[in-house]
């Protein structure tokens, strides 16, 4: 069964790369690059919530989608803001009564242990039933359990917030980019591509939806991209990146990641995971294959077990450097570089037609001076016989050098043979064999050039 290498990565943007996301959205839709074929854009494919919609669309979907998220930035800087000038109100308060001599010992004790968890970051979820077990008489009681029973909210709140800022980095959007390098001799349709992608999505991240989806026939290979959300649509969490790493703890324990959260793993295991990850999608790729009827398999290759592989992904690092009409590695040069080719491979077989009309032309040159060598040698012209004898056998002779074909010699051989037979009727005064003399002149010619 054929082997395909498989080019499968993802950006993950996060609530500060609305730069990035907006080039990757002009990229991808207004088609703003250098490698695309714009006589091919029109085949393109745009999908927001499998609704087909033109590309203008599409982008404007997407920066509206990430401007969203930036009032949403905002309108939580704002709330978190409240709430964090609210908890300082309610501890002052909490702080008044730990050291007021109306409350019992009890009460104090309660107090104190709130302010501590307040300060360290914990919830106090237990607070309000702590506070109904107080045996003493509370003064004030409605006010205090109201006070407790907000605070309990609001702490849970800024925790649940806290974790949302800090989960995988604070990823909004997650792009998937799915593509088939050229030198894979296999086929496999840009739809087929986006089905096994939201296939393995659906079974493993359909908390994160695919918004947007872009179906690309204007590049070497037909591939696509995939946007989807990277906040979990049952929480409300920004994470999509801990949702990796929980798949990774639960199909693969051998890897003892530390922690169920991205930001928490140390850089070596976000390297393990992220290896993981790749060789938990390429499983599933070669299973879909399989239950789709292809002939072939996806494999994974890494640069330290893959020397060629190595050499070639630095090699493309480098170009990647280079300004995107001079890289090799983008349907721009690539084009290019075809287009010299088949320059070159018709200035070759322009050169190759001319040289066969100047062979030719030398093998009609030698049978009329063969006919011009009987006519004379009928007729006793016994002064250009010569002449035309020699110009005979040179311009066929030449023509064999020239073509330096076995075709063209047997022909030149026959032709002049045929002359001899014909010349030996007409004349038993001259002896000499005009194949003779070719054949003499050949092996004088190849001679002298192994000489040089």
């Amino acid at each position: 069964m054929k082997t395909s290498t498989l080019f499968f990565s993802q950006l993950r943007y996060t609530k500060n790369q609305k730069h990035q996301l907006n080039r990757s959205g002009e990229h991808t839709f207004l088609r703003k690059a250098k490698n695309v074929n714009p006589e091919l854009s029109h085949l393109n494919k745009y999908y927001l919530y499998d609704n087909e919609i033109r590309a203008e669309e599409a982008y404007r979907y997407l920066i509206n989608y990430k401007n969203k998220l930036s009032k949403d930035d905002e309108a939580e800087r704002n709330l978190k803001a409240k709430r964090a000038e609210r908890r300082v109100a309610l501890k002052r308060k909490f702080k008044k009564w730990a050291e007021s001599d109306k409350s019992s010992d009890h009460e104090k004790r309660l107090y104190k242990n709130i302010i501590t968890r307040l300060s360290d970051e914990k919830h106090i979820n237990k607070a309000s039933i702590l506070f109904e077990k107080v045996d003493d008489k509370i003064a004030r009681y409605n006010d205090k359990k109201r006070a407790i029973e907000e605070l309990e909210q609001l702490q849970n709140e800024i925790l649940i917030s806290g974790k949302n800022k800090s989960s995988g980095f604070n990823i909004n959007v997650v792009e998937k980019l799915f593509k088939i390098p050229e030198e894979n001799d296999i086929a496999l349709s840009c739809k087929d591509q986006v089905e096994l992608y939201e296939d393995y999505h659906k079974v493993h991240f359909s908390e994160y939806p695919i918004f947007l989806k872009a179906l690309h026939f204007d590049e070497l290979r037909e591939h696509p991209h995939v946007y989807h959300s990277a906040v979990n649509s049952v929480n409300g969490l920004a994470d999509y990146a801990d949702a990796e790493i929980r798949l990774l703890r639960h199909t693969r324990p051998d890897l003892n990641l530390s922690s169920d959260q991205y930001s928490k793993l140390t850089p070596e295991e976000r390297e393990i995971s992220g290896r993981a990850l790749q060789e938990h999608f390429y499983v599933y790729a070669n299973m879909w294959l399989k239950w789709h009827g292809h002939d072939f398999q996806f494999k994974l290759k890494y640069e330290d077990e893959d020397p060629d592989l190595k050499a070639k992904n630095k090699y493309m690092r480098m170009d990647n450097k280079k300004p995107i009409g001079q890289r090799k590695y983008n349907q721009f040069t690539y084009l290019s570089e075809q287009n010299k080719k088949l320059e070159k491979e018709e200035q070759q077989r322009k050169e190759r037609i001319n040289k066969l009309k100047q062979i030719e032309k030398r093998l009609k040159a030698g049978f009329e001076a063969g006919q011009l060598y009987l006519k004379s040698l009928a007729q006793g012209l016994n002064e250009i016989v010569e002449k035309y004898r020699n110009k005979a056998v040179t311009n066929y002779v030449k023509a064999t050098l020239e073509s330096n074909s076995k075709t063209v010699a047997k022909r030149s051989i026959e032709e002049l043979k045929a002359l001899d037979k014909a010349s030996s009727k007409l004349s038993s005064s001259d002896k000499r064999k005009l194949v003779n003399s070719f054949k003499f002149h050949i092996k004088s010619k190849r001679k002298n050039k192994y000489r040089r």
